[in-house]
């Protein structure tokens, strides 16, 4: 059985929206991030803008890719299932 995560995003009109709690939790991340990796102490504004590129700019190529690894996925089983013909 599979199990799949809480979705947390949606698309709006070809734009994905981040919930508001995961948001702050990627906020926060981001901020540790750049304290620990980076030493810069980053406030949630800077934190927010830099989310807010990736949402915008990379989100979609990875979002997309994710549909074409399940496409291709869900493609290689139904070719399995024609397999069980009699």
């Amino acid at each position: 059985m599979m199990v799949f995560a809480e979705r947390v995003f949606e698309m709006t009109e070809k734009r994905i929206a981040i919930k508001d709690d995961r948001k702050k939790a990627m906020i926060s991340l981001i901020k540790k991030y750049f304290n620990e990796e980076r030493e810069e102490d980053l406030g949630d504004l800077g934190a927010q803008l830099i989310l807010d590129f990736f949402i915008e700019k990379i989100a979609p190529d990875i979002y997309n890719q994710g549909l074409e690894d399940a496409h291709l996925y869900i493609s290689e089983k139904l070719e399995d299932m024609y397999g069980l013909q009699l």
